[in-house]
């Protein structure tokens, strides 16, 4: 039996913005590890530092949109109104 039978990729140190857990090119390492080597998301979630729902969200992203998915998206901001009071 092969325990860890998935090859290793080295990281980066990279962030894209201040709240980014992973850089573009990042991402698409998640994806495709993931995605096209068959990794399970909890392994690649566990390498890259990032939680499961993260993880899953690039390979479902890469899957979907591939190179293109992987790149920053607009959080749209958030509108907050103040009462004067």
């Amino acid at each position: 039996m092969e325990l860890f039978r998935f090859r290793l990729v080295d990281q980066e140190v990279l962030v894209s913005h201040a709240n980014a857990a992973l850089t573009p090119i990042q991402r698409l390492r998640i994806g495709k590890l993931i995605v096209d080597d068959g990794w399970p998301v909890a392994h690649a979630a566990v390498f890259f530092h990032v939680s499961w729902p993260t993880a899953n969200r690039w390979a479902q992203r890469y899957a979907a949109m591939g190179v293109d998915g992987m790149q920053d998206r607009s959080g749209g901001g958030l509108i907050r109104s103040c009462s004067a009071g």
